[in-house]
């Protein structure tokens, strides 16, 4: 009996120590969330509601001079009006946050580098807009929408949308 108590206590000593080893050897078994990169998420949604609050400022006082350039977000913005072109905003925002997420999961740094470009991209739009905020010769030169005032729900949700101009048939193809 007493030999059986000493086996059990070496081979539990034993096995306790290899187990200690290999969960050194592989680092702690817990995500930490730093992997998801927080601070570019917060940083890209923080950036898409400025966007959207400077598109907002620049259409009101544009005075039909100014339109939403993206047709997609064009095409919601006069289907459901600026509630439609909220939730458009918030919808790409998660779409781009999940992609990071799931990348982040098997390839952290890849996921960071989703969202740096991702908020270079929106930073970029961000800028033009600020700049076209504080330019009267830039805001000339958009005069009118593009895009189709009569544009259905299904049209926008699906992205087809008629583009208003003139087809010029002696215009060579």
């Amino acid at each position: 009996m007493w030999g059986d108590n000493r086996v059990e206590l070496i081979f539990r000593r034993s096995f306790d120590a290899y187990l200690n080893l290999c969960c050194e050897a592989s680092g702690p078994r817990t995500m930490k969330p730093s992997i998801f990169h927080p601070l570019r998420l917060i940083l890209y949604a923080v950036l898409s509601a400025a966007d959207l609050a400077l598109t907002y400022a620049l259409i009101r006082q544009g005075e039909g001079e100014v339109y939403e350039s993206n047709p997609i977000a064009e095409a919601w913005l006069s289907s459901y009006g600026w509630a439609g072109l909220a939730v458009f905003k918030l919808v790409i925002v998660l779409i781009v946050a999940a992609l990071a997420v799931f990348v982040s999961l098997s390839r952290p740094r890849t996921g960071g580098h989703i969202l740096t470009f991702a908020c270079l991209a929106v930073a970029g739009v961000v800028a033009y807009s600020v700049h076209l905020s504080f330019s009267e010769d830039l805001k000339a030169k958009y005069i009118a929408s593009p895009i189709a005032e009569n544009v259905g729900p299904r049209q926008a949700l699906l992205g087809f949308v008629p583009v208003n101009g003139v087809i010029d048939s002696k215009r060579p193809r």
